[in-house]
């Protein structure tokens, strides 16, 4: 049987084959080699390939009758004849020995020096063959031998006598081009399943049906999918049942015979789910709580939308950002809140919304309320009472403070507990205050609890009573103006002695100054060691100020003052009586703290004491223990040397002289260094458009504690490298005007009123204002009389706007633009035809695709149109009506003259040998005269004319005549 030409290979169903020697036909298996003369049938809904040399593979499409043989005994030249059905054959890579197709009596070969896919396929006593790929030059052909792809051409054999015999010859005839346009996918796209079906798209001229073929192989070969979507141009992408790379192509039918298109590729990409972690809520003031969401192997470039809701439906948004994770928000109501988020890949696309993630935001700490217990008081005064309150849910400790004053306006002491009652002491005649306030784990305060009050000693009353009695007894007390009933409690009188302060410390070397409100007229300053002002009182009048300073009491020990005031006219009255006491003054006396900023973090603390010479040396320290057990900061100096200090919190500090017998430390105050400034949050703003030219920016971001003013910044790029605009603003809110063209980028920054900047706040995108072209004309175009086709319009003229797509322009009769006609238009030149005379409005609204701008339209322009009135009358002057002229063999002269018409541009004259102008010759003439041509008729001949521009006429003139005559 020799040597075997193909192998049978991944049969479907109905396959059969028969040797050139057989007389039955046998179903074949894979495998089954095939030899020169066999015949191979392929049935109904069946297919088989065959495999030859140099990996060229054949299909053969179902209903197919094949046979195969030796061309001249050459094994490597294989001929094919289809006696029915078709195939598909394609071929390596390179250049290859070729094939050769038996049309009837005659034979063409199929050469490439390169890989080619293509279809044949038996029509009647025809061959049509379309190539999907590759390029082949046919042999033994006439007529098309050169076929790319994309190209289709019918083969017939025709019988030609040539030297008294008859020739067999193949025709090649071009089907002709089918033209396609594959829009969707675009080759190479990335798609991803989504809630609303994507397409294929396309589009294809001249063809009588279309098949759609996609497979996940670029040459097709295998898992392909053939569907007929004639009279479509779209066909929905079913994505669940694919995978990795698909290819797709279009086959158009162009009288049976197919035409392919080129392929095109896209990518399933699978979406996958998300994984949202959201943080414990962090405090950041009362009522308003901090959570940081991030995404689980987030890859740190992806965006996400991220949402929170009161539900879990999300029907109602709390907030909601676009950007890369992580995303922070800030809650201000207590109550369950849901977050979840989703990718965003650009383009629409996006993946499932995530798992929502719980957060549970507690109600706001309640002020406790206080119950007084039990008092008892031992013998030398001390007072012991005991408190309980209501526990308050989320509380971690209770802060329990004492005041001499019902207003607190200073604090005697205070202690922090976790549990819910305690015993306090104090040891005071008067009475004493005490509240409670509630302290949660982080850092919230509640309000405070009621005031409760503790009875002062009984004990050191009495002692106070018998102390007033013996001084009384021992001396001769002066004769006092009784003290009037005050027009206030005690209470509120104290509040009316501003300085000094109830029970202040003075040294010798102070001078010291009384301060009280004008609620006492005619005040004068009453100061005695002794308590009821019974001897050696010193009186200074202040007339009518409501201060006063003396200087520096030698005389140490406790005094009392009080303020004599005029009640009313000539009687006198007294406020409450007040205390403080002169010490032996300090060696070393620290006058005044200044602190001064340095840089983000640091500051410098300066002491001034009292008499220091400038290159006298102290040891001054400071620390946050009061008790400076341990000291944070020592230095050795004179005054000017500064103490540096990098930490925030209360430093207590003291000096003393680094030399002398008169070391002792010297008074200790107080110093507090705050924190550096947080970075604020910024929300997203509320943009809207404010004017033709200006946007608006609704701005609120979170409050920093400890900042003085707050900058606003507004950049063209996200880096800030250099900022474009900046805004100073006294709170947290701001409402930002601007113009900017393009789209930009604001963050805010704290500043401290030392000058100290905090870091940043996040970066927010915000639209530019893609506002109305510059109108360049605008004009009523009237009808050209010579155009047939020609109406009035409206002629607009703009410069194009950068970013801009197309162009909507708006035209109304009304200046409120009811019932407007909209028209969009990607030119910059804009036509409408006018009808109505009156006026027209009109603006013009630039769209762009992008989604970072405003569209602003242009002012409202008007226009009037006006009906087009006709020109003046021309009148012909010369020559005269009935004028006569010598023919002279058609050699004569006649000049026509005529009077100027206002708003002509030229002049129509008209002449004819009838009144009716029948067959009359019409001259367009620039100037206002005329010159008769040479080789009229001769005869009678009327004339007329008009005057003439573009968009008007005259009326004709009268008709005149002359005569050219033999």
């Amino acid at each position: 049987m020799g040597r075997p030409l193909a192998i049978l290979r991944e049969l479907n169903k109905e396959v059969r084959y028969k040797y050139a020697r057989d007389f039955f036909w046998k179903d074949a298996r894979d495998g089954r080699k095939v030899y020169d003369g066999s015949q191979i049938f392929v049935g109904p809904k069946s297919s088989a390939y065959l495999v030859f040399a140099e990996n060229r593979k054949v299909r053969l499409n179902e209903e197919t009758l094949l046979r195969l043989s030796q061309v001249e005994q050459n094994p490597t030249l294989i001929a094919l004849q289809i006696n029915d059905g078709g195939l598909n054959l394609k071929s390596g890579k390179g250049e290859m020995d070729p094939l050769v197709l038996n049309l009837d009596d005659g034979k063409f070969k199929i050469v490439s020096k390169d890989a080619y896919d293509i279809y044949v396929r038996k029509l009647d006593k025809k061959l049509s063959l379309s190539v999907a790929a590759g390029h082949l030059t046919l042999q033994n052909v006439t007529g098309k031998t050169e076929v790319a792809a994309g190209s289709s051409i019918v083969l017939e054999s025709s019988a030609t006598p040539e030297g008294g015999n008859s020739v067999t010859q193949i025709v090649a005839t071009d089907v002709g081009a089918v033209t396609f346009n594959l829009l969707a996918p675009y080759d190479g796209e990335i798609i991803r399943e989504q809630s609303q079906p994507q397409f294929f798209k396309w589009e294809v001229s001249d063809a009588t049906s279309v098949h759609l073929q996609y497979s996940p192989e670029p040459d097709f070969a295998k898992d392909l999918v053939d569907i007929d979507v004639s009279s479509q141009q779209f066909f929905p992408i079913p994505l669940n049942t694919m995978k990795g790379d698909v290819f797709w192509r279009l086959i158009a039918y162009k009288d049976g015979t197919a035409v392919f298109s080129k392929s095109s590729f896209f990518k399933v990409g699978r979406v996958e789910d998300i994984r949202v972690v959201t943080s414990a809520p962090a405090y950041v003031r009362k009522g308003v709580w901090k959570i940081q969401t991030t995404i689980e192997n987030d890859d740190a470039k992806s965006k996400y939308d991220f949402q929170v809701s009161t539900t879990e439906s999300f029907t109602t948004l709390h907030d909601a950002f676009l950007g890369l994770a992580p995303f922070s928000s800030l809650l201000d109501s207590p109550g369950n809140f849901y977050v979840r988020a989703r990718k965003n890949f650009g383009n629409g696309l996006f993946s499932p919304w995530s798992q929502p993630s719980k957060v549970v935001i507690r109600e706001s700490l309640q002020a406790p309320k206080i119950d007084l217990g039990d008092r008892t008081e031992d013998k030398v005064g001390n007072v012991i009472t005991e408190l309980k309150w209501n526990p308050v849910p989320a509380a971690a400790q209770y802060t329990i403070q004492s005041s001499n004053s019902a207003g607190f306006h200073a604090i005697s002491s205070q202690k922090t507990i976790t549990t819910t009652e305690t015993a306090v002491q104090h040891n005071s005649a008067r009475k004493v205050y005490y509240r409670v306030i509630a302290v949660s784990e982080e850092g919230e305060h509640s309000e405070p609890s009621n005031i409760v009050v503790s009875e002062g000693s009984t004990v050191l009353q009495s002692q106070e009573q018998k102390r007033i009695a013996l001084e009384n007894s021992t001396s001769q007390p002066e004769t006092v103006p009784t003290p009037a009933s005050a027009l206030t409690s005690s209470d509120e009188q104290s509040q009316l002695l501003l300085l000094p302060l109830d029970g202040s410390v003075f040294y010798t070397s102070d001078s010291i100054r009384f301060e009280w409100d004008p609620f006492f007229k005619n005040a004068t300053v009453e100061m005695s060691q002794v308590s009821n002002f019974s001897q050696d009182v010193i009186k200074i009048r202040a007339d009518k100020q409501n201060f006063t300073k003396i200087n520096p009491l030698k005389r140490m020990g406790r005094y009392y003052w009080r303020i004599a005031f005029e009640q009313t006219f000539g009687k006198v009255a007294y406020s409450k009586t007040m205390s403080f006491t002169v010490s032996p003054a300090l060696s070393t006396q620290i006058e005044k703290l200044s602190l001064k900023f340095v840089e983000r973090g640091k500051w410098n603390l300066s002491l001034q004491i009292k008499g220091a010479k400038p290159e006298e040396n102290f040891i001054m320290q400071a620390s946050v223990d009061p008790t400076f057990a341990k000291v944070d900061h020592e230095i050795d100096g004179p005054v000017k040397n500064m103490i540096s200090l990098a930490k925030s919190g209360i430093y207590h500090v003291r000096a003393r002289r680094a030399k002398g017998a008169a070391a002792d430390w010297s008074n200790v105050m107080t110093q507090f260094v705050r924190p550096p400034l947080t970075a604020p949050s910024l929300d997203k703003p509320n943009e809207t458009l404010a004017g033709a030219d200006v946007a608006r920016l609704q701005m609120k971001w979170s409050d920093v504690k400890f900042a003085a003013q707050y900058i606003v910044e507004l950049n063209n790029t996200d880096t800030f490298g250099s900022v474009l605009r900046s805004y100073k603003v006294p709170e947290n809110t701001y409402s930002l005007l601007h113009s900017q063209r393009d789209a930009s980028y604001i963050r805010v920054l704290a500043q401290s009123a030392e000058g100290e900047l905090s870091p940043p706040s996040n970066i927010v995108k915000v639209k530019g204002l893609l506002a109305g072209p510059t109108i360049e004309k605008y004009e009523i175009a009237y009808a050209n009389l010579d155009s047939k086709d020609s109406v009035d319009q409206l002629h607009i003229l703009w410069t194009h706007r950068k970013n801009a797509a197309k162009y909507v322009v708006e035209v109304s009769r009304s200046e409120k633009f009811e019932k407007a006609q909209r028209f969009e238009t990607k030119n910059i030149e804009f036509f409408a035809p006018v009808k109505d005379i009156g006026w027209y409005y009109f603006r013009v609204t630039p769209i762009s695709t992008m989604t970072d701008f405003f569209f602003s339209p242009t002012t409202v322009f008007a226009i009037e149109f006006k009906k087009v009135e006709s020109l003046q009358l021309a009148t012909a002057e010369e020559p005269a009506n009935g004028a006569k002229f010598a023919y002279n063999n058609g050699q004569y002269t006649v000049v026509f003259k005529w009077g100027q018409t206002l708003g002509a541009g030229w002049y129509d004259f008209e002449i004819a040998q009838n009144p009716e102008f029948k067959e009359s010759k019409l001259i367009k003439v620039e100037a206002r005269q005329y010159r008769l041509p040479a080789q009229l008729k001769n005869g009678t001949w009327y004339y007329r004319l008009r005057g003439r521009n573009p968009n008007q006429a005259s009326p004709w003139s009268p008709t005149k005549t002359f005569t050219l005559q033999n």
